[in-house]
């Protein structure tokens, strides 16, 4: 998510979604969706889920798990909601059980480093 990319004074949330992937013909990293979302909320982000994983056409929810090729995101509640709950909806899986996300989505350890550095720099929080 790029934050302050686009600027609009009524809409603070606004804010840029890009997913990515690695092609190996160009031997680079390429954009597959681009979106832009008028906020931040778990349901913005089951709807951005939700096409992403429609752009992939896959055939049930076996068939996602092992063709998906894994999402990194940052520490957002919400993407991760948004994700799961994309993925429940989109299979119809009932039970938030019944499906493992673990290896599909994850967190970036960039992201990581820079809030475990920012948060070892307040003294009162032991790490």
């Amino acid at each position: 998510t790029i934050m302050g990319f686009v600027k609009v004074e009524k809409i603070p949330a606004l804010n840029v979604t890009c997913t990515s992937t690695f092609s190996e013909t160009l031997q680079c990293y390429i954009p597959v969706l681009v979106g832009i979302l008028f906020g931040m909320s778990t349901i913005h982000y089951q709807w951005y889920f939700n096409a992403l994983i429609e752009c992939h056409n896959f055939n049930n929810c076996d068939d996602f798990c092992e063709s998906w090729p894994g999402n990194i995101c940052d520490f957002s509640d919400s993407k991760r909601k948004g994700f799961r709950i994309s993925v429940q909806e989109y299979f119809d899986v009932k039970h938030e059980d019944d499906i493992e996300l673990s290896n599909l989505f994850s967190a970036c350890k960039v992201h990581f480093d820079c809030s475990r550095a920012r948060v070892s720099r307040n003294h009162s929080v032991p790490i």
